[in-house]
């Protein structure tokens, strides 16, 4: 767990919670299970950049408010941890 993907775990909660969103639900429109969608809300899950751009675009977030989560993401920490390299 880093703090940069423990921030931003609290950030996708707290966006899915403010849309009304489940955790099931979330994760039916990521097409991934439950448990991986709270493994990332408590920050025990990296994504990689694709799935943080698929995140962003289900939870409504566009242009400048991604640049704007992406400049706090990185303030919070010096060390890499928001993602993971694609395996693809």
């Amino acid at each position: 767990m880093t703090p940069t993907a423990l921030l931003f775990g609290r950030w996708v909660a707290e966006r899915r919670e403010a849309l009304r969103l489940s955790q099931e639900r979330l994760a039916e429109q990521l097409q991934v299970d439950q448990a991986a969608v709270s493994r990332l809300e408590a920050g025990r899950r990296r994504v990689t950049l694709d799935e943080f751009v698929r995140i962003l675009d289900v939870l409504g977030v566009h242009d400048s408010d991604a640049c704007e989560l992406l400049t706090t993401l990185r303030r919070a920490s010096d060390s890499p941890g928001l993602w993971i390299e694609d395996p693809d």
